[in-house]
């Protein structure tokens, strides 16, 4: 069974496991624990069309659920969501999902996306819910804003 946290200096150290870990996992009314057939049927069964992105934490698929109830919603229907599927086999990925699920459900800022929920069965399945961002992140607009001012001093030189 995995481990929760990895010590920092690479050695070996015992720390609860996932379950164990979950149990600390505070739940309030608006951040919710997701089965994965729910994200699943969300998603089309991860349709490759709704694919946002796929990086190192693992790919990133958009989803619709009823905006009442969070059920699985047909494709187009309801509110959007973003569905973060953890790479399988990651310990660094699995530490920033936990570290999410912990902290982010318990924010809510205007300026941050919201995480709506997790879930994570059988501990194959570590995956966030987040609200859709129809614009995108704030990374993505930084990255086109710093290679379009690096375009332009290119340009002028």
């Amino acid at each position: 069974m995995r481990n929760c946290f990895v010590s920092l200096t690479g050695t070996a150290t015992t720390v609860p496991s996932t379950s164990q870990c979950e149990g600390k996992i505070l739940q309030s009314e608006d951040f919710r624990r997701f089965a994965f057939k729910e994200l699943k049927r969300a998603t089309m069964n991860f349709w490759p069309d709704g694919l946002l992105s796929d990086g190192h934490f693992g790919s990133v698929h958009k989803g619709w659920v009823n905006e009442a109830t969070f059920a699985p919603a047909s494709w187009g229907t309801g509110m959007p969501i973003t569905v973060k599927k953890l790479n399988q086999g990651s310990v660094q990925g699995h530490m920033e999902w936990l570290a999410e699920v912990k902290y982010l459900g318990q924010l809510s800022h205007p300026n941050l996306v919201k995480l709506l929920g997790y879930c994570n069965e059988d501990r194959s399945q570590c995956l966030l819910v987040y609200e859709f961002m129809p614009q995108g992140s704030l990374e993505n607009h930084l990255v086109r804003s710093i290679c379009l001012i690096s375009n332009l001093l290119l340009a002028f030189k």
